[in-house]
């Protein structure tokens, strides 16, 4: 099932991009039709506009048979230019072992990141990123890795429609340890405000995890959105199930 998912990202990359390319071509918009600008577990490609910043407070909650991980976070996003911008997420964990109800809290692993839109069209968005994890937080307390992490990957967004599909592949990579990582997601306006989102992402490699997770991202204001889903562990080492809670501002 792993295989087969990786292989349907990929190919929805490889098949959708020159098909957008074309119904986009001579479209020079600087203004996007962004349907959202985060959805669950994954990552969409859109960059911030140059001198913008995205503020996003992020908490999830998942369950497994062994324990229960919560966290929060605080994520800040930068545009240096239209197509460039740079980021970094400040995590905080609570893990609770079932068996005994130990807890462990505190600063889990920092990331910096940076992302660049190398096709920015009104209806098709394809980037680039690097993620650079900072062994912040204590391995021996299970808050961190304990290694630096390297993640690059290829985002892309294509519009059909009122709807986008967005598709991710990518590579987490750490000494002695590797995990190709991918995702595809489907987000399509229930309202004006309203706009619900199905999500599948998964890894293979060192970690192996697939979730399915449905959700509504409301928009309550045109530059904010607060989006709530529920990952549901159907493979690998993944968690039973979860709730994923997003609040965003841009300014």
């Amino acid at each position: 099932m792993r295989s087969l998912s990786l292989i349907l990202v990929a190919s929805m990359m490889l098949l959708l991009a020159p098909i957008a390319a074309e119904a986009s071509e001579g479209s020079d918009d600087k203004e996007k039709n962004q349907i959202v600008q985060e959805i669950f577990l994954g990552e969409t490609p859109f960059p911030q506009d140059q001198q913008e910043v995205q503020i996003t407070l992020g908490g999830n909650y998942l369950k497994s048979r062994k324990e229960k991980t919560t966290e929060a976070s605080l994520t800040a996003e930068y545009g240096i230019t239209d197509t460039f911008q740079v980021q970094m997420q400040l995590p905080y964990r609570i893990r609770v072992a079932r068996d005994n109800n130990e807890s462990t809290r505190g600063v889990g692993d920092i990331k910096a990141g940076l992302l660049y839109a190398f096709i920015n069209k009104e209806t098709l968005v394809f980037s680039g990123s690097l993620d650079v994890s900072i062994p912040t937080g204590d391995a021996d307390r299970d808050l961190g890795d304990g290694r630096y992490r390297v993640a690059p990957s290829a985002r892309m967004g294509l519009a059909l429609g009122d709807a986008w599909v967005f598709s991710t592949l990518g590579a987490d990579i750490s000494k002695g340890s590797t995990s190709v990582t991918y995702s595809a997601a489907l987000a399509y306006p229930l309202s004006p405000k309203l706009v619900g989102v199905v999500e599948a992402i998964g890894s293979s490699g060192g970690e192996r995890e697939l979730y399915f997770t449905p959700g509504i991202v409301w928009r309550p204001l045109p530059r904010a959105e607060i989006a709530v889903g529920v990952p549901l562990g159907i493979a690998g080492d993944a968690a039973h199930w979860g709730v994923v809670v997003k609040v965003l501002t841009e300014f």
